[in-house]
């Protein structure tokens, strides 16, 4: 997670443009990122709940099924975001190119 975090936040930085208000979008950002953290929280918990198990001691457990589950959501969580990141980024990329040679008198 750590690892993910770092580069997603790096990766924003760069693709903010010059004139944006930073506080703005930095703020616009958290949020986001905290929205997504309570959804996945909640698709997990909804996740493990329906995996429940009852032992014949009266002891609750989540079975195998749960987490592997939980751990394929998030997985499949992080790679729809890395690709949209990715293209975002190429987006991001291809206007500040086009603006570029705009401002050089060149058409894109």
């Amino acid at each position: 997670f750590g690892a993910c975090f770092s580069l997603f936040q790096d990766l924003t930085w760069q693709m903010l443009p010059p004139e944006v208000n930073f506080a703005t979008a930095m703020g616009f950002n958290v949020m986001c990122r905290l929205a997504g953290v309570g959804l996945g929280n909640f698709i997990c918990g909804l996740i493990l709940d329906f995996a429940i198990l009852s032992t014949p001691d009266g002891q609750v457990i989540y079975s195998i099924g749960g987490y592997i589950g939980m751990c394929t959501f998030s997985g499949v969580s992080i790679l729809l975001s890395a690709l949209v990141s990715g293209r975002s980024i190429e987006v991001a990329q291809e206007k500040g190119r086009q603006d570029l040679m705009a401002e050089c008198g060149n058409k894109p």
